[in-house]
Parts: C-alpha cells; sequence; structure tokens
C-alpha cells in the first residue's frame, strides 16, 4: 500500500469516527422510567409529551390540578385503621401517592383512598402528591397533620349502693277544703268545696277524691301509700259511714300545674262551679249536720293500691293528699230533723 492511499484511509477512518460521536450527541434523548396505569405501559421521556400517555390513548390533557383536598375519615387511633381520602380536579388520569409520616407510604395509583395503620401514639404529618403524568407534568402535593391517639375499649360501668333518680311521676294534692256557710246553725244546707292539684311532672288520670264525714278515729284516712279506706268504711268497718262523698275523676287528665275544683253537687245538674259528685257512689242528705262539732277529711286519690276502676295513681309525693276541716254547727231556735241518708253505696 501506498503512502498515498494509506493517508486517504486515515482520513476515512478519522472522519467515519467523527460522524459517529456527532450521531451519538444527535441521537433522541433515551427513554426513561415505566409506569403502569390501570395496567396499561407508559414510557416517559423528558420533553416528550406524546410518550407520556396509556398506549392506545390521544395525547394528554395538560389542564392543571387544582383544588387537592385531604381528609380522614374518623379520629385516628393505633392498631387500626385510619382511612384518608384526596380529592382533585385536573387531567385525567390523576394519580395519588401517599406518605403516611410513621414509615410507611403508598405508591402511584390511581385510587384517592388510603388506609394506615398507626402503632404508637404521637403526631403524624401525612403527605399526599397527585399528578397528571410524569416528570414534568402537572403535580400538587397537599399535607395535614394528626394526633394518633390510644385504641380505648369503653368497659360498661357498675354501680353498687347506688340511687338512680326516679322517673317523672304525678304528684296529686289536697291544696284546700272548705264549707259555706263558715259557721252553720242546725237546718242549714253545708256546701263543700275541694280543690286539688297535680304538682308533679306527668300528667294524672284515673283516680277518686273521697270526703269522709267525722270518720271513726281508727278508720281515718292516713296520708301516705299505706290509705286504702273509702269513705264508705271509714267509720269502723265496711259500709259502716252513713255519709260521704266520692268525685270519681276518669278520661279527664290533670295536667302538670293544673288544678281542679270539686263541690258538693250531684253531676248530674251539672254545677257550674265545679265537678259534682258521683250520686252513685255517695251518700249526701241536703248537707244537713246536727249541732255539735263535725269534722270533714277529703283525700285525693283515696284508695290507692285497691284493684278497682280507675284505680290510684303512682306519685311522687304521696303525704299532701288529704286536706280537713273542723267546725260547729250551732242549734236552731227550733227542732229540724235530719234527713235519712241514703242506703251506703257499693263502690
Amino acid at each position: 500500500m501506498t503512502t498515498k492511499k494509506l493517508l486517504q484511509r486515515s482520513a476515512l477512518f478519522g472522519m467515519t469516527c467523527l460522524a459517529l460521536i456527532i450521531s451519538l450527541i444527535a441521537l433522541p434523548e433515551i427513554l426513561v422510567s415505566a409506569e403502569t396505569i390501570n395496567g396499561s405501559a407508559i414510557q416517559a421521556r423528558p420533553g416528550s409529551v406524546d410518550a407520556l400517555r396509556p398506549q392506545g390513548q390521544g395525547p394528554l390533557n395538560l389542564r392543571p390540578i387544582t383544588s387537592l383536598t385531604l381528609t380522614l375519615s374518623s379520629p385516628a387511633a393505633t392498631n387500626r385503621p385510619t382511612t384518608f381520602t384526596a380529592s382533585a380536579s385536573g387531567a385525567s388520569p390523576i394519580l395519588f401517592s401517599w406518605d403516611f409520616g410513621d414509615g410507611n407510604s403508598s405508591p402511584l395509583s390511581d385510587s384517592p383512598t388510603r388506609s394506615n395503620t398507626y402503632l404508637m401514639i404521637g403526631t403524624y404529618t401525612v403527605v399526599v402528591t397527585a399528578v397528571n403524568g410524569f416528570d414534568n407534568l402537572d403535580f400538587a402535593t397537599e399535607s395535614i397533620t394528626i394526633e394518633v391517639g390510644p385504641n380505648l375499649l369503653y368497659l360498661p360501668v357498675a354501680f353498687k349502693n347506688f340511687n338512680f333518680p326516679p322517673p317523672p311521676q304525678a304528684d296529686l294534692a289536697c291544696t284546700n277544703l272548705q264549707i259555706d256557710p263558715l259557721s252553720p246553725a242546725v237546718g242549714q244546707a253545708v256546701r263543700v268545696t275541694v280543690q286539688i292539684a297535680n304538682q308533679g311532672q306527668v300528667e294524672a288520670d284515673g283516680f277518686w277524691v273521697d270526703l269522709y264525714v267525722d270518720p271513726d278515729p281508727n278508720g281515718l284516712p292516713k296520708p301516705g301509700r299505706e290509705n286504702r279506706i273509702r269513705w264508705d268504711d271509714a267509720c269502723g268497718g265496711i259500709n259502716t259511714c252513713q255519709r260521704g262523698i266520692a268525685w270519681r275523676v276518669s278520661k279527664s287528665p290533670l295536667a302538670p300545674t293544673q288544678s281542679r275544683t270539686f263541690v258538693s253537687i250531684p253531676n248530674t245538674l251539672n254545677p257550674s262551679n265545679g265537678q259534682g259528685f258521683d250520686p252513685t257512689n255517695s251518700a249526701w242528705p241536703d248537707g244537713l249536720f246536727t249541732a255539735g262539732e263535725h269534722k270533714l277529711y277529703a283525700y285525693v286519690d283515696s284508695i290507692n293500691g285497691l284493684a278497682v276502676i280507675d284505680g290510684a295513681v303512682d306519685e311522687g309525693d304521696e303525704t299532701n293528699n288529704r286536706c280537713e276541716k273542723v267546725f260547729t254547727v250551732s242549734p236552731a231556735s227550733s227542732s229540724t230533723r235530719l234527713d235519712q241518708p241514703n242506703p251506703p253505696p257499693s263502690r
């Protein structure tokens, strides 16, 4: 080989090497990374938007991500899942990655919800990143700080020797017992007025109000729950009293704070100044009394505890049910005969 040909070959080899170097420099940038969205492979290359879309889809919308928010479902506690939810607006698809602040994280995914279980109490910063592609496409981050407390177990509390407050009850009270005239004489009819009130918290209905006339001291109706005596039986035995009144309250509830007036007039006469008595269970011969001292007792809810129609009311206070009145009838100028009372009723 001549010197001329050797120089030509050397020059050609040099040009070839230079062209190779230039070609390497001018080659498109090497593809980097590979991700998967819903099973479709994505190859990302800096500066190439079309390469960042799932295979078979059109160009990605580069609308920026906006309104990224992050919330948790419930107060965080140890040893139970705490669920976080992200929400974002922007180009689709939007992917989310998570850093839960305790060393746990979650890779890119199109699911906006993730759960994490914290093993220790403390303060943690949770960060979510949302992207609508890879590398130089738009992304946003949001974080919240949470307090993780102990996972408490609440046990029922047992009370020993604890008296729970009673439920709301009615409280029937006799508030007034009056006669008219105040100082009657023999032959003058006495009119009796009884006033009661409900001082409890619930309405009361289905009870009797009895008026006892000169009862036997041993048969006197006693305040309290032990009273079970009708006016009929307060003179020494069953149906021993000759006169008395029974007012019946039925299907006419007495509301809390409400009062009611009863008068010694039969309800068949529809008295305008109060509720009249039940003539079937009363004996009131014109309200006439003999000369001398007389004692009247009014008792609301009088037959407490007896299994009779319109039985007793369970009250918060059973000691305020009785009223009493003592009065004296002066002799008349001429003898006046009292009418005989009605036969004792059978209530």
